[in-house]
This record gives structure tokens, C-alpha cells and sequence, in this order.
């Protein structure tokens, strides 16, 4: 099962007794998903979906608030195949026209001023007015056309619409949370998107995804360890490469003054650190300057190899 679907299905279960709440979820489900046939005076709603649940959802909300029972219906082929090659798509119908006007008024979607058909691409200010409205039109959008990827893989939330209008009205809703969702165009749709993980984690606490907020939650801190312990293991690596080139480039300037001069040719603090250099290839600064005795620290022991690679470069120069 996909991240997005568990959500949905988790999304389902969050109920708000308030009725405008349950009017702006509605409004939502209907804006992403409904559609009109006007036939004369006569007024069919539509609903039609490739999830199931997001049907049940739309005739419950309908029954619960107006007390009108939705027709829900499948496509299929003869042979059991939907006509969308694979999908199933469920359908939910208010035929009786009184009805239908009766939803759509009470939705948000009301006719034009000349009198034409009602636009489902409208988000009424009266619908979302309140934050707990908002919340819930926000919840019925996502389920109707959200998707949320695997947090263990990305971190990305959207919504997908072909309406430039809805989306717009949407962008704000979202963002009238503090949050800072985007929108593009993708081919012929709009999708207002989100890819902060802790704008994410807002996104399923405002729509009362809380068990998907406890995991993505979980994954987060994972990551969050993870990613730490790869930048020590980093650190470390490079720490480790600093010190072996470092040593690399002191044996090599010891075994140039050793082949031309000898050791001798050093003064006795340079020649006991350029001796135990020899003996302890992969020791550290630190390690090399407690061998000393007495101990030194790093930086003297540093300032010690600087002078034997002057003292080398010299002997270069001179042939």
C-alpha cells in the first residue's frame, strides 16, 4: 500500500460534527472531482473518482448533511475492465434536481450572473472562512487529488488540478497556514506542491493525519541520525587522508635529507621526530608529539616537520 493511500485512509476516518466544516469538505471534493449535466431546467451532480473511498466519503458527507442518499456506481467492461484500462471508476449521482441545486448552493457554487450553469471551480470565501473550515477543505482536497510521497525516499507533498482558478484559491488556503507551498503548471494540470519536511509534517497535522504525522515523524529522526553519523564518517575520512598525505610528504622529505646528508645532518628535536616519523608511518601529529620525550603538542611537533621540509626543499635546490 502507497504512503498516499494509508493517509487517505487514515484522512477518512476524521470526522468534524460542525456542518459547515463537513459543507467545506464537501466543497472541495466536489471542486477536484464533480461535474454538471444540465438538461433543460434539470440539474444532475456528478462525482466520478478512481478511489473508492473518496466515493463512500462524498455520499456520506452528502447523507450526513442534507439527509440525501447518493446513488454510488462502477464502470466496467463486459469482461470486468474498467474503461480507463485497469481503474476502476466509481461514480456517485444526485439526479433529482432540486437536490443537486440544494448541495450546490449550500457548497459554494452558485450560477453565474447571466444566469448560467453553477462553476465547480469556485471556491466560495463563506465556505472557508473559518480555520477549521479551511482544514477541512484542505483534508477533502488532498483526498480527492493529493498524493504524498514516501518520506523514506523524498520529501513531497501535492495537489493536482487542471483548473488554474481552483488551484490558485487552493495555494492560499494552504498557505493562509504559514506554510509556503508552490504552484507549477505541468503539462495540462496545476499542481501546488510542498518539499519542506516540516512544512509536510504541518500539511497531515493540519488535515488530522496523525498517524502518518507519527511515521513521517519516526523517518525524519532516522534520517536526522543517519546523516549525521555519514558526516562524522565523513570527517573522520578526510581527517584520516589529511593525516596519511601529511605523512607521506614527511617520509619523503626525511628519506631525501636521510639519502643526501643523513640524519645527523638535523639538529637532535628534529632528528628524534623525523626517526619516530620513520618507525610510526601512520601515527598522527598528536600520537608522534606524546612519543617525544618530553611530550610536545601538536603544533610544536607541526612547526618541527615544517622546518625538516625547509630543510629538505634546500637540499632540492641546491642539487
Amino acid at each position: 500500500m502507497s504512503f498516499s493511500l494509508k493517509i487517505k485512509q487514515e484522512l477518512l476516518s476524521a470526522k468534524d460534527d460542525a456542518r459547515h466544516c463537513n459543507i467545506a469538505e464537501l466543497s472541495a471534493i466536489l471542486g477536484c472531482c464533480g461535474a454538471l449535466s444540465i438538461r433543460g431546467n434539470g440539474i444532475t451532480l456528478k462525482l466520478h473518482t478512481e478511489n473508492y473511498y473518496v466515493s463512500q466519503k462524498c455520499g456520506d458527507l452528502i447523507h450526513k448533511i442534507f439527509g440525501i442518499r447518493a446513488h454510488v456506481s462502477v464502470s466496467k467492461h463486459m469482461d470486468g475492465r474498467s474503461k480507463t484500462g485497469g481503474a476502476r471508476m466509481y461514480f456517485v449521482y444526485i439526479g433529482d434536481t432540486s437536490a443537486a441545486k440544494k448541495i450546490l448552493s449550500a457548497a459554494g457554487f452558485t450560477a453565474e450572473a447571466d444566469g448560467g450553469a453553477p462553476s465547480l471551480k469556485n471556491v466560495s470565501p463563506l465556505v472557508v472562512s473559518s480555520v477549521c473550515c479551511r482544514r477541512a477543505y484542505v483534508r477533502g482536497f488532498f483526498l480527492a487529488s493529493g498524493s504524498l510521497i514516501n518520506p523514506e525516499k523524498s520529501y513531497h507533498a501535492e495537489f493536482v488540478d487542471d483548473s488554474e482558478q481552483i488551484m490558485n484559491s487552493l495555494l492560499s488556503i494552504v498557505n493562509s497556514f504559514s506554510l509556503n507551498a508552490r504552484m507549477i503548471q505541468r503539462k495540462d494540470s496545476y499542481v501546488v506542491y510542498l518539499k519542506d519536511s516540516e512544512q509536510i509534517a504541518d500539511l497531515l497535522n493540519i488535515m488530522q493525519a496523525h498517524q502518518a504525522l507519527l511515521e513521517l515523524a519516526s523517518v525524519r529522526v532516522f534520517k536526522d541520525v543517519r546523516n549525521d553519523i555519514n558526516r562524522r564518517v565523513n570527517f573522520e575520512a578526510a581527517n584520516l587522508n589529511k593525516t596519511v598525505s601529511a605523512s607521506v610528504k614527511q617520509i619523503e622529505d626525511i628519506n631525501f635529507i636521510k639519502e643526501k646528508k643523513g640524519l645527523s645532518y638535523l639538529n637532535e628535536q628534529l632528528g628524534e621526530a623525523a626517526a619516530l616519523r620513520l618507525t610510526h608511518q601512520e601515527a598522527s601529529l598528536v600520537e608522534i608529539g606524546r612519543m617525544l620525550t618530553p611530550p610536545v603538542s601538536k603544533s610544536c611537533i607541526n612547526h618541527r616537520f615544517r622546518k625538516i621540509n625547509e630543510i629538505a626543499d634546500n637540499l632540492r635546490d641546491i642539487g
